[in-house]
């Protein structure tokens, strides 16, 4: 479409799943803080979205809420505790210094959050219990450390990472899932 920035006034308390799923002019976001998730397929194949202001209210990111938003190069995510599934999927340009930083509330990360990022490493927070299945599927990791805070890694969290040479895993797992 021809929508090219949108800007949320704080009046509005609540977005709906897919609001504007496959805008793919859309190159300005601002959020108001009256909101505290990022829905379900929010800016899904918004592949020009380059700058989103989030406020600091949002403490959760939906499945495929940025997923495919190919020219993003940062994100300020500081307060979300939980990334939903393929939250951030192949938003192939995330961060302009090929690490991203894991903001320190978050907890868990979802089944294929990071699938095709190109980032080359992570720095994951000590709050951090929940690696999910296929988390980094497919990205150009080449390195990680995994807090010792961490007890579950999914089924295939590190599949198809063909660059990835080392993990370093200082932890009391308790699960690891097949093929991770």
């Amino acid at each position: 479409g021809n929508l090219k920035g949108i800007h949320i006034g704080s009046k509005v308390t609540g977005i709906g799943d897919t609001a504007f799923l496959n805008c793919t002019g859309l190159t300005d976001a601002v959020l108001p803080p009256s909101i505290s998730s990022i829905p379900v397929n929010l800016f899904r194949n918004c592949s020009s979205l380059a700058r989103i202001k989030i406020p600091d209210s949002i403490t959760s990111v939906g499945s495929s809420g940025f997923a495919y938003c190919s020219a993003m190069t940062e994100i300020n995510l500081k307060n979300v505790t939980s990334l939903g599934s393929f939250a951030l999927g192949y938003c192939q340009n995330l961060s302009k210094d090929l690490t991203f930083n894991m903001p320190d509330p978050v907890t868990s990360i979802g089944t294929f959050c990071f699938m095709g990022c190109t980032f080359h490493g992570i720095n994951l927070n000590s709050n951090l219990t929940s690696i999910g299945g296929s988390a980094f599927f497919r990205s150009d990791l080449t390195g990680i450390d995994i807090p010792s805070t961490v007890t579950t890694i999914g089924s295939s969290a590190f599949s198809e990472c063909n660059d990835l040479s080392g993990i370093n895993c200082n932890i009391p797992l308790t699960s690891i899932g097949a093929n991770a």
